[in-house]
């Protein structure tokens, strides 16, 4: 079975809902036997699609009598797959890519629609130049085509931020995300970690944090003892930020983090506070706590309890009890679509509203935690307004005896209510929302 074949199967799984793009790959690359440069060329071929479906329908239906509408699966997904090909990967001949078109459908026995794939195929080739795009004058139908995004969130992410905002956020999520890594402080530095990743032939660039640092041609992370060893978490920038808003107090005894999983903000305390305060680790799913357990024991720490539970139903056990509560809660992931270019296609606008009261319970849930003094961080990887800063002041306005605490205006990004706001614009790191409250009676 070939490279192509295989990415035809996932997008057809993902067409099908029958699973996530990131999922279906690891699936792939557990199930069969690939190369590193092989992984690397299928990844591409996949999330290029789906990172620019919409574009390629459009231009699949400038060339094509059929609209991708109405044609069979098999045979969208396999035009998809070679004009993503054509336009996107140089080092892929046209003519090469339009054969293997052809046994793709002759191998799904579809023998008779094999001359249609390479007649549009050959037209597109041979017209690339006078392929029409939209233009800017209509924002939904150019935010749609050039960056295949649904007409309803653009609309939505136009009444929260200007257009030449929105188009920078969406011209980063169509590029390759970095790969950020935080050091594990605990045992070992900086300057030992990347001799260490050089020696075994990772590219390590400096992070913008002090225990940051970005690395590039790591084939599987997990076959590197530097990983197995325990001696980075890879975590995004602006998740390690949740910690640093955070910064653990004097006197400080316990901290819970309620929706823990995989456990890069867990462990990140953990670090700061040199494994000696007691942390309360919990989240909904067993798969997801062994996952967290996992992560724990690879970074060799020891002062973290694990336990199973709905963070949106209250533990009566502990309340009024922890001195810092972090609440990273389930959220649209807008900020993230460049690493989950799913997410774009999945979301709907009843979802988030489902998502915006679970997280209202959520944070209620939370509060309750909070001793008098104690401090309350409420974080999301999305930038919708309305799942951020709308949650926040709705629960203030009920609260008074809740009040923002002032973050460190990190690079400017800090807005005049407190709030810490990072959109994803020119590869600096993921959309992200903090806040941070305080119980003062």
């Amino acid at each position: 079975m070939n490279i192509r074949n295989y990415a035809l199967k996932i997008l057809e799984e993902f067409e099908n809902k029958k699973g996530y793009i990131n999922e279906l790959l690891d699936d792939y690359f557990f199930m069969y036997e690939m190369s590193e440069q092989d992984k690397g060329f299928l990844n591409r071929l996949v999330y290029g699609v789906v990172e620019n479906s919409y574009k390629l329908d459009y231009i699949i239906n400038q060339f094509s009598k059929t609209h991708t509408d109405k044609m069979k699966l098999p045979i969208k997904i396999v035009l998809r797959l070679s004009v993503y090909q054509m336009l996107y990967m140089d080092s892929v001949p046209d003519r090469a890519v339009i054969d293997e078109a052809v046994k793709l459908i002759k191998k799904r026995k579809m023998h008779n629609l094999s001359g249609f794939i390479n007649g549009v195929l050959r037209n597109i080739s041979r017209n690339q130049a006078s392929i029409e795009y939209p233009d800017e004058s209509d924002a939904l139908e150019y935010f749609e085509i050039m960056y295949s995004v649904p007409k309803w969130l653009s609309q939505m992410l136009l009444m929260q931020y200007d257009f030449s905002t929105i188009k920078e956020i969406f011209q980063d999520s169509l590029k390759s995300p970095k790969l950020t890594i935080r050091i594990n402080e605990a045992i070992t530095n900086k300057k030992d970690l990347i001799k260490i990743l050089i020696d075994e032939k990772i590219i390590v660039k400096e992070g913008k944090l002090p225990y940051s640092l970005y690395i590039e041609n790591t084939g599987d992370l997990k076959t590197h003892e530097s990983f197995a060893n325990g001696l980075f978490f890879v975590q995004d920038e602006s998740s390690m930020l949740v910690a640093e808003a955070a910064k653990p107090f004097e006197n400080t005894k316990l901290i819970m983090d309620l929706c823990a999983a995989p456990g890069g903000k867990t462990t990140h305390l953990a670090q700061l506070t040199e494994d000696k305060i007691r942390i309360s680790a919990r989240d909904i799913s067993e798969k997801k706590l062994e996952k967290i357990n996992e992560n724990i024991k690879r970074l060799q720490l020891k002062n973290i309890d694990l336990k199973k539970w709905d963070a949106a139903v209250l533990d009566e056990e502990y309340i009024r009890s922890a001195d810092l509560v972090i609440a990273d809660v389930p959220c649209s992931g807008l900020g993230v679509i460049k690493k989950k270019p799913d997410i774009k296609y999945n979301i709907t606008k009843q979802g988030i509203e489902n998502l915006r009261i679970l997280q209202k319970k959520i944070l209620e849930t939370a509060s309750e935690y909070v001793k008098k003094d104690g401090v309350l961080i409420y974080s999301t990887c999305t930038i919708n307004k309305e799942e951020n800063e709308d949650n926040i002041k709705e629960f203030l306005a009920k609260h008074k005896e809740f009040s923002i605490m002032q973050l460190d205006n990190q690079e400017n990004n800090v807005n005049k209510d407190g709030f810490l706001q990072l959109l994803p614009i020119n590869n600096q790191s993921d959309g992200f929302f903090i806040a941070k409250i305080k119980r003062m009676e």
